[in-house]
């Protein structure tokens, strides 16, 4: 796997299936998303691609950095990608 902070990290060089989401907690309907983009991925050929953020888009929207309860840490979510 590899982790892209920025834009000019990324590699254009094949065609992929793409999945965005903040993916805090995921639950059984994250599980199933995962599972489509790699069957995706593999029939088609295909590099999966999982974007998501950090921080929470709340913390930086809403600019609220302690009401947001956070479920998942960035560490625990390549542990599931």
């Amino acid at each position: 796997m590899k982790i892209v902070r920025t834009g000019d990290e990324i590699n254009y060089d094949k065609k992929s299936v793409i999945t965005v989401g903040t993916f805090d907690g995921v639950h059984l309907g994250h599980k199933e998303i995962l599972k489509v983009l790699n069957v995706v991925k593999e029939n088609k050929g295909l590099r999966s691609v999982v974007v998501t953020f950090e921080p929470h888009p709340q913390i930086v929207l809403k600019n609220k950095d302690k009401d947001i309860k956070i479920l998942s840490t960035t560490e625990e979510k390549l542990e599931i990608f």
